[in-house]
């Protein structure tokens, strides 16, 4: 898996996802003493559901502590599909925490969409306490055993779950209203391949391709088609065989009216030798997630530019 930036210029996906509130910070989670106290939990990690309402960038996360011991360290995960703690989003670094409310600030500062997310706390030591919402208990959490390191895993493998929550909440910054037109950084995730080329896909999915799922150059084995409703995690990507053979590597993309994409050219090997041009174009159906061979072209084309043709009603391309 590779690691990567992605900066969601994708005016669409961001445009759906943000909120046109600004101004000051606001906090989700416990904020509040709960009444319970808590212990015993070192060498694992613990995850407690937690719902945004409106999209924000994360600032920091706090933790309320009763008797002081050992180190620890705070996370917050996305949502996976099954509707359970997923894809490490943000963290803090490891700290030595005191009695009363510790907050710490986050490493990336990710930018989040409204959603449901998961506070974490991966405690060294037993003898940390902290408080919790018995004999009442609301929300759900989920744990996973964890040797602690300071690191928090980048995907949650829950081995247990139950009902409550704990003095955990996150402080987030207001999106700016100008995030759905200049678009924002998000923090650094995993993606299956290099996504050397993009597309927005009409129904809100992004596909990609560059390289195989090793990071070799040549598109010619497999794509990827992102889900982002999905997070970030590896069931939000869906990679697939490129049954055409065509090396997508440097070929050019455009959606068409039908919400097919067309890729024209690309590259082309002779005698063990690349970075030939290609006439070669595909289909890519995204209702029946396939790719086919289409008409090849009259000329080679190599990173090319498409434009519809304004003639045609159709809006049949040039490249």
């Amino acid at each position: 898996m590779k690691r990567l930036a992605i900066a969601f210029f994708l005016f669409s996906t961001v445009a759906s996802w943000t909120s046109a509130a600004s101004g000051a910070g606001f906090s989700i989670g416990e904020t509040t003493v709960l009444p319970a106290n808590d212990g015993g939990n070192a060498n694992s990690v613990f995850a407690q559901s937690v719902t945004l309402t409106q999209a924000g960038t994360l600032q920091s996360l706090s933790f309320y502590v009763r008797a002081a011991s050992g180190n620890l360290v705070l996370g917050l995960y996305g949502t996976n599909a099954a509707g359970t703690p997923g894809q490490l989003l943000d963290y803090t670094k490891p700290f030595v925490p005191v009695v009363g409310w510790n907050t710490q600030p986050v490493v990336n500062q990710a930018v989040l969409a409204p959603g449901t997310y998961w506070l974490a706390y991966n405690p060294s030591s037993n003898a940390l306490g902290f408080t919790i919402s018995y004999p009442n208990p609301t929300g759900q959490w989920y744990s996973e055993n964890l040797t602690y390191t300071g690191v928090l895993p980048n995907t949650f493998a829950q081995t247990h779950t139950d009902a409550g929550h704990w003095s955990l909440y996150a402080t987030l910054s207001a999106s700016s209203p100008m995030t759905n037109v200049i678009g924002a950084f998000g923090p650094v995730i995993q993606w299956p391949i290099i996504p050397i080329h993009v597309v927005l896909l009409a129904d809100g999915r992004v596909m990609s391709y560059g390289t195989d799922s090793s990071g070799n150059q040549g598109a010619q084995s497999v794509y990827d088609v992102w889900t982002p409703t999905l997070g970030t995690g590896t069931n939000a990507h869906l990679v697939l065989p490129n049954t055409t053979s065509t090396d997508l590597f440097c070929s050019g993309a455009s959606v068409m009216y039908d919400g097919t994409v067309l890729t024209v050219g690309g590259d082309l090997t002779v005698n063990s030798q690349r970075n030939f041009a290609s006439n070669k174009t595909t289909i890519f159906s995204p209702s029946a997630n396939t790719i086919a061979s289409s008409t090849p072209m009259q000329f080679p084309r190599w990173y090319p530019t498409l434009l519809a043709v304004a003639t045609y009603t159709t809006g049949e391309p040039v490249a």
